[in-house]
């Protein structure tokens, strides 16, 4: 068993490289809710559409446990990102827009994730 110092090291370094990453994105916006059928998904699927179309680069991270479709509402549900050394490689969709989410890593879209 990883003694307690290990382990808070190799925390302590992944929150280091969290926020070296996340320093890299000029901007963020959070798209949230606390009930389901809100609309978070075709509010987050058109504003990243709108932002790509306009030049920007767009990445979406969808980890909306109760439901994650980002990947149905844009048409990337047959593709599977690939890890690197660096972490995992999103999936490239139209307008050139990255997206990772958590269905990717679910057998089937009916699996449950809690």
């Amino acid at each position: 068993m990883k003694a307690q110092r290990d382990i808070l090291a190799e925390f302590s370094d992944t929150k280091r490289k969290i926020k070296e990453r996340m320093s890299r994105i000029k901007h963020k916006i959070a798209i949230i809710s606390g009930k389901g059928g809100v609309g978070k998904t075709t509010i987050s699927a058109n504003l990243a559409f709108g932002l790509a179309l306009r030049g920007y680069k767009v990445g979406i991270i969808d980890a909306d446990i109760y439901g994650p479709d980002i990947p149905i509402a844009l048409g990337i549900l047959d593709k599977k990102p690939r890890g690197s050394k660096e972490g995992i490689i999103p999936i490239t969709g139209k307008y050139g827009i990255k997206v990772i989410s958590v269905q990717y890593f679910l057998d089937s879209l009916d699996e449950p994730i809690i």
